[in-house]
């Protein structure tokens, strides 16, 4: 599954039209909770920093990087000392990943309107 989850992120990167810094992301998905929120606290970017090899500063630095990018929204207020992120559910769904059965990304490209839309679909269990 952790491929698929590492292909996702690369497919993401044309989707987004950005970058999607997948060491750290794919560290966050496997450690999202239930509600697919993650508390990213000094001890949990150590230990993201140990088995990324990036280290603490840049974890800081990609975050607001994650968060401009729309694949993670921060939940918490500037103000607040929490750290409370959330997976972008229009990307990422509003079910734990485990209890997804397909996405389906669909990017189009209308050359006599000179746009790009885009569109992801998910299906889940049961």
């Amino acid at each position: 599954m952790s491929n698929l989850k590492e292909q996702y992120l690369n497919d993401m990167k044309s989707y987004l039209g950005t970058g999607t810094h997948n060491k750290l992301m794919l560290a966050i998905l496997e450690r999202v909770d239930e509600n697919n929120e993650i508390v990213l606290l000094k001890p949990l970017k150590e230990e993201i920093s140990k088995e990324t090899g990036l280290n603490v500063t840049t974890i800081n630095s990609r975050i607001p990087l994650l968060i401009a990018s729309g694949l993670i929204i921060r939940k918490s207020t500037l103000e607040s000392k929490e750290a409370v992120y959330v997976l972008n559910p229009d990307i990422f769904g509003n079910k734990n990943w485990n209890e997804i059965k397909k996405i389906s990304i669909n990017i189009e490209y209308d050359l006599s309107k000179n746009k790009r839309n885009k569109d992801i679909k998910i299906e889940y269990k049961g």
